[in-house]
C-alpha cells in the first residue's frame, strides 16, 4: 500500500488509509528512525501519572491477591 505526502497549511500530511482502521481523534507518538522510516506510536493513558496517589499494593490486598515476594526469574542477576 502506498501513500502520497500533501501539503495542509505548513504540515506536510501523511493519510492513512481506511483499510488500516484508526480511530478518529487517537493520538499518536511520532518518530522518525535514521534510515527514513517514520513509525507512529499510539499514546496511552498512565494511570499512575493521572493518579500519583494510587495504591497498587492496597487494591492488590483488598481483592485478596497475595504478593509473597519470592524471586521469579533472574531479579538478581549482577551485570
Amino acid at each position: 500500500m502506498v501513500v502520497k505526502t500533501r501539503k495542509q497549511g505548513n504540515s506536510v500530511v501523511l493519510s492513512v488509509p481506511k483499510e488500516i482502521k484508526v480511530d478518529l481523534n487517537k493520538e499518536f507518538e511520532v518518530f522518525q528512525e535514521e534510515d527514513g522510516a517514520i513509525i507512529f506510536l499510539p499514546v496511552h493513558k498512565n494511570i499512575y501519572k493521572e493518579n500519583p496517589d494510587y495504591d497498587f499494593r492496597g487494591d492488590l490486598e483488598y481483592a485478596g491477591i497475595i504478593e509473597n515476594n519470592d524471586l521469579k526469574g533472574k531479579e538478581n542477576v549482577e551485570y
